[in-house]
């Protein structure tokens, strides 16, 4: 079992508090894709972490990297909605995430 306390999370704090001030202000084309860009995915984290029993279902994550993938490969208004549409429950999954290793201290978004 990996011990949350030796790793540090400083990182994907940092990271989640960007991709929710993003997520938050969505009104114009800059905003939405400066929001894909804080919306970041790493397939191996994910598989590590259902591993170590950290996530649940590591299928939830990887279509959030299959939706990110769409801005990498063709940067149309279709796809940008798409990747727009997985934001609310990524941060839903992703809270519940750093919850569950008890890095929601108040001081997260």
């Amino acid at each position: 079992m990996v011990h949350i306390d030796t790793i540090n999370i400083d990182s994907l704090i940092k990271a989640y508090t960007k991709f929710e001030q993003f997520r938050k202000q969505l009104e114009t084309e800059q905003e939405q894709a400066g929001a894909i860009q804080a919306f970041n995915s790493p397939r191996e984290t994910f598989r590590e972490a259902a591993i170590e029993g950290l996530i649940a279902d590591p299928e939830i994550w990887f279509d959030f990297i299959k939706a990110r993938n769409l801005t990498v490969y063709a940067y149309d208004e279709e796809n940008v909605q798409s990747v727009l549409l997985v934001f609310d429950n990524f941060a839903k999954e992703l809270q519940a995430f750093l919850h569950s290793i008890g890095a929601l201290r108040g001081a997260l978004p």
